[in-house]
């Protein structure tokens, strides 16, 4: 009969053992850490049985080091870790968007319906403007002012290389357009829109205000980049799904699911950061009448390039619908910065919280909850099968003039 071991098991040989931790500044830098917050300390010398407080503070450095680099998951940032597997899990790339009938597609609908064919060329712009504000905020902002949270380094590293491959495809679907239809002059200016365009223009100017850390706190940042994700976007993701009803523009309508499954999961991470960091008492929590004045803005944005720039009824969405549609969705996002639950994400729920659009219910049922269900077979497309929490629903209900943007 074997007689249980109570004795803990010795995993450092003898050989392998010092008193010392003898930390060179070459090993702090492996470790991620600057030799230059060290200085005056013997690292030489130092050792874990020290107790001046001066060697426990470098230890804990040195020990949040170690974990980093072992991709080590502290508690707190467990909803962040979650939402960067699925973020993960999703790995797709611009290769593999079917373009095989993509032209002969767009040549169909702008013999059949210019208009709608004018709606995409509008939007394609602003949603290719809008993945370089994000890719410049996190390489410039919050890679810089976060990244020491190694979870977070993680997911935006991750979100990183996920927004590049939207604009990748973003601006493939551009290029691919036929010139019998869009010449190269005016694919060009699709592309230099923000400059052209008044209505992408204010978006634009409306993310680089919040792009500013000498004006706007961290807190408002990151909210601020949530109605980008989640409010802005959404508004052209719906005329896109609009299309994908009507079996429009396959590879449009493809690229879409997939961008619109990662741009999801983008608003959770910045809902998860904020209630992390807040709960850490690194950021200040956000002031609900602050909150609400930077929602008003993003959602007057919004629904002004909807109105004004988009001539949505021209593809049989009403103005005032939409407008609705972007304020529920502001009531989502909002319940999810104000509630109590740190793994909370944009389908949180409102209760117990004052809405500031209290009136707005969704009008688009098909925008609900929609998980594009795609039973092919695994060799002739990718699924994007969603698991997510903004995730879209297809149904079967199908309720040319220049416009200045």
């Amino acid at each position: 009969m074997k007689v249980a071991n109570n004795t803990q098991l010795d995993v450092v040989e003898d050989s392998m053992k010092s008193e010392n931790l003898s930390i060179t500044p070459e090993m702090l830098s492996l470790l991620g850490l600057d030799p230059r917050d060290f200085e005056g300390i013997d690292l030489e010398n130092i050792s874990l049985d020290s107790s001046d407080n001066e060697s426990l503070v470098a230890i804990q450095k040195i020990e949040q080091g170690v974990l980093r680099m072992s991709h080590h998951v502290p508690p707190e940032f467990e909803p962040i870790f979650q939402i960067f597997l699925k973020h993960e899990s999703g790995n797709w790339g611009e290769g593999e968007i079917n373009y095989s009938n993509y032209e002969k597609e767009v040549r169909d609908l702008h013999y059949e319906n210019e208009g709608e064919l004018k709606q995409i060329l509008r939007v394609l712009p602003l949603l290719l403007i809008g993945d370089a504000i994000v890719t410049r905020n996190i390489g410039t902002n919050f890679g810089e002012e976060l990244g020491h949270h190694h979870v977070i380094r993680l997911m935006l590293e991750s979100q990183l290389r996920f927004e590049n491959i939207h604009a990748i495809t973003y601006a493939s679907l551009v290029d691919h357009l036929p010139e019998s239809v869009v010449s190269k002059k005016d694919k060009l200016e699709m592309k230099l829109s923000m400059l052209r365009c008044p209505r992408v223009k204010a978006i634009a100017e409306f993310m680089a205000e919040y792009m500013n850390p000498q004006t706007h706190s961290l807190s408002e940042r990151i909210f601020a980049f949530v109605i980008l994700e989640y409010i802005i976007f959404a508004g052209c993701f719906c005329v896109i799904y609009n299309l994908k009803r009507k079996n429009k523009l396959e590879a449009l309508t493809q690229a879409n699911s997939l961008i619109a499954r990662d741009e999801t999961l983008h608003a959770d991470n910045g809902i998860a950061m904020y209630h992390v960091l807040t709960k850490l008492g690194e950021i200040e929590p956000l002031d609900q009448s602050v909150a609400k004045e930077i929602l008003a803005e993003g959602v007057k944005v919004t629904c002004d390039l909807m109105r004004y720039g988009m001539d949505i009824e021209i593809v049989g969405l009403d103005n005032d619908d939409m407008e609705t549609y972007i304020q529920s969705l502001a009531n989502e996002m909002y319940s999810s910065f104000f509630a109590s639950n740190v793994s909370a994400t944009v389908h949180s729920g409102s209760a117990g919280i004052e809405l500031p659009y209290p009136r707005a219910s969704n009008p688009f049922p098909w925008m609900v909850n929609m998980i594009v269900h795609q039973l092919s077979n695994f060799f002739e497309k990718k699924e994007t099968n969603y698991i997510g929490t903004l995730v879209y629903q297809d149904s079967d209900d199908d309720d040319d003039d220049d416009v200045d943007f």
